[in-house]
């Protein structure tokens, strides 16, 4: 799909999703029952009862300080939390200073710390991943995400990356998520992406749900479709992030801002894998 056709089809769902949203919308826990009845029996379920199937990044890793951010990740900011009736996978950031290391392996420190979790589960085209999330505790400088990148494969140089959601927090009470897909060489990304605002919906319990085939990819939000993205090679098998980088959004937000208004949390109350019905 070339940008053009991109931005058109995607303006159509958005015109629909908007437009049908309060009537159409399928709210958790509801929409465990639609997914079922759609796509069948789950082959993963992810109860939270511990951390086994993720791996939270610490500070001593590469990568636990990324350019730009003004975080450290830090594994502690990962955690299970025991709700009433649920166990939920909490990301938290906090104030405070932390060292970790950049992509060049180098110690930085920055002057917040946050959290990063990558599943031990990997998906590929045929299968759904669907996520219940609460966002609503997102703040000016933050960065919540749900994102698939694709497992590095010895002589694959191409690269790809699914960006179920991201949601900037660059002001007060913004509600905008933005799809992206990320394609090309490791060398030479390519980058084709969507905003969606959203300040008609229930941050405290939004669903996700990403069809994943080998030539396109659907999202959905409380079971409406909302984005296509149709390239020629998405095979391969994908892990599972999620993660909140507290960012300056290219000088929008001050840092000291940030940290006045931490700690906050990113938390996953339901994970699922589908696996896609064959006509």
């Amino acid at each position: 799909m070339n940008k053009i056709q991109f931005k058109i089809k995607n303006s159509l769902l958005a015109y629909k999703f908007w437009n049908g949203y309060q009537k159409n919308k399928i709210e958790f826990p509801s929409i465990l029952a639609h997914l079922d009845k759609t796509y069948g029996k789950p082959v993963f379920i992810e109860s939270f009862y511990n951390l086994e199937n993720w791996k939270a990044t610490d500070k001593t890793e590469w990568g636990s300080s990324v350019p730009g951010n003004q975080c450290t990740f830090v594994k502690e900011n990962v955690f299970i939390r025991q709700n009433n009736g649920y166990n939920s996978l909490v990301i938290r950031s906090t104030p405070e200073k932390a060292t970790g290391r950049n992509w060049q392996g180098e110690e930085i420190t920055r002057p917040t710390s946050s959290g990063l979790v990558t599943s031990k589960i990997l998906v590929s085209p045929g299968q759904v991943v669907s996520a219940t999330v609460n966002t609503s505790q997102s703040y000016p400088g933050s960065w919540f995400s749900f994102w698939l990148v694709k497992k590095h494969m010895q002589g694959d140089d191409r690269y790809r990356e699914i960006d179920i959601f991201e949601k900037f927090m660059e002001r007060k009470h913004q509600k905008k998520y933005t799809i992206t897909i990320h394609g090309g060489l490791e060398v030479a990304h390519e980058m084709m992406n969507f905003g969606y605002p959203m300040f008609f919906a229930d941050e405290e319990r939004l669903t996700f749900t990403c069809e994943l085939y080998q030539q396109k990819v659907k999202i959905f939000v409380n079971g409406i479709h909302m984005f296509l993205a149709e390239e020629p090679d998405f095979l391969g098998d994908y892990y599972v992030i999620f993660d909140d980088a507290p960012t300056n959004h290219d000088g929008k937000v001050k840092t000291e801002d940030i940290i006045r208004i931490l700690p906050k949390t990113f938390e996953i109350i339901d994970f699922r894998i589908y696996e896609m019905k064959r006509n």
